[in-house]
């Protein structure tokens, strides 16, 4: 008996031959068991405190007689037939706090993930902090740009102090002062790096040299440039 072997593409096998195919692990999926999460929350003296802080609003207070930390953060916290969770709403607020804030820095997202995994955890954490670090527009200003950019020029050496001054915008301010002022002048001292902080309510030219004048040339003169 004679055979002859011709290929023949996968997509035209109807019905394939499930003894040629390479057999594979199947991977069961196992769901959660709430009560054995109860269980160990109930174990752990930190869950247990703040079960019972949140239910009946007991005051708790360490052995040295100090209120922890997390007491701060009990609006964050709920029980759920038992099961001690966290509010989804302050997910936003951390992010702003750890990122957006201008003390935060604007970092990217690794440091940002980082610093906020030391003391919070949520399944979709790392999606998050992405997504806020990617849309944040002051840190999208700030990136470099991949484009050919012109020369620096350079600066006059200063001699001696408040000779040479460099002004700068750091701006919006956020969250947005009660005050109104939502633009801080900063002014460096090239000569002593010393930095001048001014609160204003606007960046015009006005604003600016009204600031000038009466933050800066009223206590140490005009300067030179």
């Amino acid at each position: 008996m004679k055979f002859s072997v011709q290929y023949r593409p996968g997509r035209v096998h109807e019905n394939a031959d499930f003894l040629s195919r390479i057999p594979m692990n199947i991977i069961s999926v196992i769901p959660a068991d709430n009560n054995v999460t109860c269980q160990e929350q109930q174990k752990d003296s930190l869950c247990k405190a703040i079960v019972t802080f949140s239910e009946h609003n007991e005051p708790w207070k360490k052995e040295d007689g100090t209120i922890p930390s997390w007491v701060n953060e009990i609006d964050y916290f709920f029980v759920e037939d038992g099961l001690l969770c966290k509010h989804y709403e302050p997910r936003k607020q951390l992010l702003q706090e750890y990122h957006d804030f201008p003390l935060s820095g604007h970092m990217a997202t690794r440091r940002t993930f980082f610093r906020l995994r030391d003391k919070y955890y949520w399944p979709t954490m790392l999606r998050d902090v992405k997504e806020n670090c990617t849309s944040c527009e002051p840190s999208e200003l700030g990136r470099r740009a991949h484009s050919v950019k012109a020369y620096l020029n350079a600066l006059n050496l200063a001699t001696r102090p408040f000779e040479v001054l460099g002004l700068d915008f750091l701006a919006p301010v956020k969250p947005h002062p009660l005050q109104g002022n939502n633009y801080i002048l900063v002014i460096t001292d090239y000569f002593s790096k010393w930095i001048e902080v001014i609160p204003l309510t606007n960046c015009t030219a006005l604003s600016t040299s009204k600031a000038l004048v009466e933050g800066i040339i009223l206590h140490h003169g005009p300067p030179k440039q």
